[in-house]
């Protein structure tokens, strides 16, 4: 009994086996050749894309590394070669046009590999939902054949070299982003006459990411203008001067905005911020900010009781650091910020004492260093329940270090009072937490 018990266990295992097998999508031909046709054209110093072979006992390229198939009708529809570990011998070479032979392809992944150049050929893959060739060094003109990606959702052009568009007109015809990155691109002033779409082009863009580009303003208010669900903008590291285009007001689902690394004055930053209500995260740092802090937050924020209720009361996340604000820090704002988790005002030239109302109950960071700021320490910091970095140094506090210092909760990993006056001795309770700095 037990000889028979094991051989139909061998029998159905060998069965699932077949089972298996004619289940598992199998390769056409056609899309085979392309993929071998397009491995020809690579340098593959890592030897990543040994399973793609002509010669070896699997030919099913739906087996290959990097390759998936859909399951019903074998076409690949997904090639994901990606470098996200930055591993010393990333594939380059040509992007070649027979992958122009998988017209089934839908999702494009070359991240961090070395491809130089964005063939035209690409604009043929018509069912991509996802292209995505961020860190690559990419030069040169962006193909405006990438307008035919009606379909494409997410697009990935964070290039780590030098990218040129010709003319954005392309990219109004891709109605169905909900993600874009650009990096590294000269982005030239759009001409809104010459766009087929120009209001509303992006109903489903969610998150628009421009860092480090040349970029003209035009373009930031055509791209702030042709969409209104945007959540998530990210505007780093693109020299822009002076005043930021007004075109917030109408997108009341912004959450996330960084404009850090450019050159904005106080009155450079829109008024209509204001009216952003759901805002949780705000990033002003390494700019231009020259003036009052008060006038900085009067010109974001309003002046009235019922403006200072209503604008930004979501906020998570303040970052005015790397700038030139001066003056004292006003007593009468904090009081409105109910979630405010991380408050970051360093290196700016303000003056006079940390005011009390600045202990804002879920407060977690608090970054005040590298000012002019004098005085003693506020005891109501005792009061910040959730505090984790507390970063004073390199202002003119003076007094003793009070012993509530030590006292602030244990979950305190850093607290920096160096370069200051204090005077006394260190309270030994100072030492619980984990960096001390004096």
């Amino acid at each position: 009994m037990k000889i028979v018990a094991v051989g139909l266990v061998l029998l159905l295992a060998t069965a699932a086996n077949v089972m298996s097998e004619i289940n598992q999508p199998q390769c056409i031909e056609k899309e085979k050749e392309a993929l071998l046709s397009f491995k020809l054209s690579l340098h593959d110093p890592g030897n990543l894309l040994s399973s793609w072979s002509n010669n070896g006992t699997n030919q099913n390229c739906c087996d290959w590394s990097f390759i998936t198939c859909d399951d019903q009708t074998n076409h690949v529809i997904a090639l994901n070669l990606t470098n996200y570990d930055h591993h010393a011998n990333p594939v380059g070479g040509e992007l070649g046009s027979s992958l122009a032979e998988l017209q089934y392809l839908s999702y494009l992944n070359l991240y961090g590999m070395s491809f130089t150049r964005i063939p035209k050929s690409i604009g043929s893959l018509t069912e991509l939902t996802y292209l995505g060739l961020g860190e690559n060094p990419i030069h040169g003109i962006i193909p405006p054949q990438l307008g035919n990606l009606s379909k494409l959702q997410v697009l990935d052009l964070s290039s780590s070299s030098q990218m040129v568009v010709d003319n954005l007109e392309w990219l109004s015809h891709c109605t169905s982003l909900m993600t874009i990155f650009i990096s590294n691109c000269l982005l030239p002033k759009v001409d809104t006459s010459s766009l087929s779409y120009t209001n509303n082009s992006f109903l489903f863009l969610k998150s628009l990411q421009l860092s480090e580009n040349s970029i003209h303003p035009s373009t930031i208010a055509w791209l702030l203008n042709s969409t209104i669900n945007l959540e998530k903008l990210v505007l780093t590291n693109n020299v822009i001067e002076g005043t930021f285009p007004n075109s917030f007001g109408h997108i009341k689902s912004l959450e996330y905005i960084d404009l850090s690394g450019n050159k904005l004055g106080i009155m450079g930053v829109p008024k209509s911020l204001s009216n952003l209500t759901n805002l949780k995260y705000l990033d002003l740092s390494h700019n231009n900010l020259k003036g009052t802090l008060h006038d900085l937050l009067e010109n974001l924020f309003g002046s009235t009781k019922s403006s200072l209720e209503n604008s930004f009361n979501s906020i998570f996340v303040l970052d005015f650091s790397h700038n030139l604000l001066s003056g004292s820090i006003p007593a009468d704002y904090w009081g409105n910020f109910h979630f405010l988790i991380v408050l970051n005002l360093a290196h700016n030239m303000l003056s006079g004492e940390i005011p009390s109302s600045i202990s804002m109950p879920i407060l977690q960071t608090l970054q005040l260093s590298h000012n002019n700021l004098s005085g003693t320490l506020p005891s109501s910091l005792k009061t910040c329940g959730f505090l984790r970095i507390l970063d004073l140094g390199s202002n003119n506090l003076t007094g003793p270090i009070p012993p509530w210092i030590g006292e602030i909760p244990k979950i305190l990993v850093l607290l920096s009072l160096k370069s200051n006056n204090f005077y006394g001795s260190i309270p030994l309770n100072i030492y619980n937490i984990s960096t001390s700095k004096f």
